[in-house]
């Protein structure tokens, strides 16, 4: 179980990630 200062810090991370590979997606299509 991640502790709960382990998410709040990783969540920004993932979400970064994901609007990368949508902006990408974007650009591309």
């Amino acid at each position: 179980m991640p502790t709960w200062l382990g998410v709040v810090g990783l969540a920004p991370s993932i979400a970064g990630l994901v609007a990368v590979m949508l902006l990408r997606r974007e650009r591309n299509a």
